[in-house]
């Protein structure tokens, strides 16, 4: 099977880097300047992509999400013949609604990979993915997860922004609580490094809990033992050493509170006197 990319950037570095142990061939990738004669002027360079498309079974769109739409565009535009090929674009957030200017092909797909990327090595194998789109190109795009020796649940067209969000709350908002962590670790006198070996293992240990015994029995700590003391002391401390860090302990209390009580971690009674605590 021949694949092919269009853009570069860290998915494709990534995929492309993964994809080169497993048995698919890579026709090539095409950069911004690879396509366009003229980027400003949207003018595709025919002569690139025309024996580009001829030889590639799938290709993957691998541009910036608000880049997808405009390229589809563009390539539906460029007078080229697309119709034997299958089209798919790698975006979380968009379904494959982004390529219906190809629709003409053999089909428009969505394949995301749950991970976070920066550009180096993944083993992709180990990723969940999920899969969306329509067309006569499903059963390549099946043959392609394969033999990439990936794992692909389906997903329903309109969730694909709810996916995306759930994927953003787990992989982006973890790091602006680890940061202030480490602020206030750094504001009582810990070296960075000291921090980091403060921080890691009890980061590795709660991902472990996790992965073993799931959310609610993951939590550990005083709002699972509703000790209403220490977390009284807690939030006393902050206000007074710290003050620009005590909205965010109250806030975040306050939901852990309510998710251990949900789960029957922490007794009603405890819950609300840990709210009253931090109202």
């Amino acid at each position: 099977m021949q694949i092919g990319f269009i853009g570069g950037g860290r998915m494709c570095a990534s995929f492309s880097r993964y994809l080169q142990t497993c048995p698919v061939s890579i026709a090539g990738t095409l950069t911004k300047t690879d396509l366009y004669l003229d980027f400003s002027q949207r003018k595709v360079n025919a002569k690139t992509l025309g024996p580009f498309l001829h030889a590639c079974d799938i290709v993957f769109l691998t541009v910036r999400d608000d880049g997808i739409l405009p390229a589809a565009e563009d390539i539906a535009h460029s007078g080229v013949d697309f119709s034997g090929c299958v089209f798919c674009h790698m975006s979380g957030s968009l379904s494959s609604n982004a390529l219906l200017p190809l629709s003409g092909s053999r089909g428009i797909f969505s394949l995301h990979t749950m991970t976070s990327l920066t550009g180096g090595y993944v083993d992709f194998s180990k990723v969940l993915c999920t899969l969306q789109g329509e067309g006569a190109g499903l059963s390549a795009i099946n043959e392609f997860i394969k033999l990439a020796h990936l794992t692909a649940v389906p997903i329903k067209k309109e969730d694909k922004l709810l996916y995306h969000a759930a994927s953003c709350i787990c992989a982006n908002f973890i790091l602006p609580l680890i940061d202030t962590a480490k602020q206030i670790y750094s504001r009582i006198g810990f070296s960075d490094a000291d921090a980091d070996a403060l921080m890691l293992p009890l980061l590795a240990q709660v991902m472990e809990n996790l992965r073993q015994n799931g959310t609610a029995k993951a939590l550990t700590g005083p709002f699972s033992r509703g000790d209403c003391e220490t977390i009284q002391k807690h939030i006393a401390c902050l206000e007074e050493r710290m003050p620009d860090f005590a909205e965010l302990y109250r806030r975040m209390g306050r939901l852990t509170a309510a998710f251990a009580a949900e789960n029957g971690i922490l007794p009603q009674d405890k819950k609300q006197k840990i709210d009253e605590i931090l109202s």
